[in-house]
Parts: structure tokens; sequence; C-alpha cells
């Protein structure tokens, strides 16, 4: 016969108790909250970046060959920045938010800000210095919910159940479905451009810093707290932007604030995040895209100089370069080809959007009315947006 365990006294009770009610709450939240990754659908070109890594690559688009304008809009009133496509439509954002069906017609229009815009799962995230971050329908642009932010975004993010935001100097977390915070944090090496990532793990890059978040814990989720970084690494990193995940590192782009030599590209393990390589490009790399075995941007060198640059992904040598008559803001990728995308130097105004292969050999040009902010391509067209307000089509001839 074993031995009859003694009676609990009140303290053993108030013990077992809180510590069931502990490990009944730790169930239910989980050991840990990672985000998951996605992949778009073949039709779309969802975010900015196209996916969560940031590749900047749709291997199901079939790009022109000779191009030429389907259709063309064009409102003098409006400015865009941003424009992505989803839900059979082309969402556009800037100095206000519009839904144009693929044919042209206008879905609807509101008169509300969007530096940054996104769409995952039947819904339209969008961010703006003086409007917030707002959760929108596709059919009607109506607003969920509205998260008051008076500070510049440079990116967004949107995952099963959160949106991260990337704001000027702050990394933010949002509740997908009511936009409560989740978890903030303050950039603490000074002031400049933050973003993310999300691959086998989530990625962020600060002022001077790039890092590997771990999944929260129990405690860090009941105190708000952001993701501790597994791994941080600042060598190469000056005034980083939204990095790009490969298989084996994370390619991360630098600009240059008045310096000759710095600004380039750094590519990060993302097991230990040790620097395999730093390739200073002197000056601004931006928007850079993955194709088989390298990475392209586009870059300002100092005097006015602009390109577009190959390196390798293993050892960051340069592949080739292409000198570009327009800066080069906008980069993506398809299965073969490479689509380039920017606005006049020198304050000009014009725009252009050119298309190259692998090889870095130059294929056409398409001019526009002014800077071009973004460049899309989703099935056989290239959708892009610009400044003077206009949304182009352009498909084969």
């Amino acid at each position: 016969m074993s031995p009859r365990s003694p009676p609990l006294g009140r303290r053993d009770v108030l013990r077992t108790t809180g510590a069931a009610a502990l490990a009944g709450l730790s169930g239910c939240l989980g050991r840990s909250d990672p985000p998951t990754a996605w992949s778009p659908n073949s039709q779309s070109w969802p975010l900015e970046g196209y996916d969560t890594r940031n590749t900047r690559r749709n291997v199901h688009a079939s790009p022109p060959r000779d191009p030429v304008v389907e259709w063309r809009v064009t409102d003098s009133t409006a400015e865009f920045e941003t424009l992505v496509v989803a839900d059979d439509a082309v969402f556009v954002g800037g100095t206000s938010v519009r839904a144009y069906e693929t044919d042209e017609s206008l879905r609807w229009k509101r008169d509300r800000g969007a530096d940054a815009i996104g769409f995952f799962e039947g819904t339209l995230y969008v961010a703006d210095n003086t409007d917030g971050v707002a959760a929108l329908s596709p059919e009607d642009g109506s607003a969920a919910w509205v998260a008051d932010f008076d500070i510049r975004p440079y990116g967004i993010l949107p995952t099963t159940d959160r949106l991260f935001v990337a704001l000027h100097n702050r990394l933010v977390c949002l509740d997908a479905e009511t936009g409560e915070t989740r978890w903030s944090q303050w950039g603490t090496n000074g002031v400049g451009p933050t973003g993310f990532a999300l691959g086998d793990a989530l990625y962020t890059v600060q002022t001077d810093s790039a890092a590997r978040r771990r999944p929260r814990e129990f405690v860090e989720r009941l105190r708000d707290e952001p993701p501790s970084a597994e791994w941080n690494t600042t060598r190469g990193m000056e005034f980083p932007h939204a990095p790009t995940v490969g298989e084996e590192a994370l390619f991360v782009p630098d600009e240059a604030f008045g310096s000759d030599t710095s600004g380039g590209v750094t590519a990060v393990d993302v097991a230990d995040g040790t620097v395999r390589w730093n390739r200073e490009l002197g000056g601004d790399a931006h928007a850079p895209a993955l194709i088989d075995d390298a990475v392209v941007a586009g870059v300002h060198r100092p005097g006015g100089a602009y390109e577009l640059v190959a390196l390798d992904r293993r050892d960051g040598v340069v592949r080739w370069r292409s000198e570009q008559t327009h800066w080069v803001g906008s980069v993506a990728v398809t299965a073969d080809r490479i689509v380039a995308a920017g606005g006049a130097v020198d304050g000009g105004l014009g725009g252009a959007v050119s298309a190259y292969d692998f090889d870095g050999s130059h294929e056409w040009t398409v001019e526009t009315a002014d800077d071009v902010t973004a460049v899309v391509p989703v099935g056989n067209r290239i959708y892009a947006s610009s400044r003077a307000g206009e949304v182009v089509a352009l498909g084969d001839r």
C-alpha cells in the first residue's frame, strides 16, 4: 500500500492552484508565438517586396518583350508612392488610396494618405505619417480599424494574426484584427529608417544594426515586450533599409548620408549573424532583388552617377554594372528578367521603366511623366505608379 499524502495546508492549496492557473494560461498562449511566413499566389504582388522575405521576385510573371501601354490613368491632383496587385485589382497609395480593376476602371478611392501598403487574406493594410495605420476592405475601401501614428512609415508586413509596421526609428507590431499594439521598440543607436523581413525567423533592421528575433516567450507577451534578439550585427550598417532573406544569408541595403564610401549591401549569415561580406558601392543602395545566384540593386554613386548592380550572392563580387540615365528606386525580378524603375536626375521631371536580361544587357525602356515609385510584374503585364498621379499597365505589343 502506498503511503497517503499528508493533507494540504492553505499555502499548499494556493501554491498548487496558482501553478495550475499559470500552466493553463501558458498552455493557452503556448511557449512562443513565432510569426508565420507565407507565399503570394501566382497572379499577385501583394507586398512592396513581393513576399515576406522581400525577394522582389515573381517567377510566375512573364513581362512583355516589346512593351506597349495597354492603359494609363492619370490624376494631376495626386502623387502615388506605392503599388501592389491582389484580389484582381491594382491598389495604389500616396496622397490618396485607390483601387483599380485590372481593366483600369476605378473600384474605389479614399482620401487618406498611404506611403506603405500591403495585402493579405482579404485585407488591404495602409500606413501614412498623418493618417496612421488602417485595415481597409478591398471591395469598397471601408476601414475595419485605424491606429493613430504620426510618424513616417517605411513599410508594412502583414501575417496571419499580426501586422509589422516599420516606422521612423521605431518598430511596431499590431494585432491584425483590432489594430491594438502588441509591442513596440524605439531605436537606440540614432534616428533613421527601420525594416522587417520574415523567413525562417523575423528579421529587423534599425539604425546601425540588423537582428534575427526569437519568438516571444510567455513572459514577454504578458509584459507587451518586443522579441529579444537571437543575434545582432552592426558591421557594415549605417542607415539600413528593409532586408532581403536568402536561403543562407540576409542581404541588407544601406544608404550613405554624405559619405562617399559608405552605402552598399551587406550579407549576414542567417544562422549566427556573422557578416559574410560587405560590398561598399560608393553610395545609396536601393531595393535589392534576388536572381538565381546574385542580388541586384539600384545604386546612386557620387557625382550623380546611377547604376544597376549585380553582386554574387556568395562573396559580393560585382558581376556587372549597368549605367542608368535615371535613378533606380524600384527593382523587380521575374523568372528570367529584371525590371528597374526610377526618376529623372537633378530634380527634373520624367521617369522610366526598363527591362534587362540577367547578364545586365538592356532590353527596352518606357518613359513616364514623373518619377516611377513602384514597378510590379504580374502575369504578362507590368504595372507602375508615378508621382505624377499615373498608374500604367504595360503589355506586349
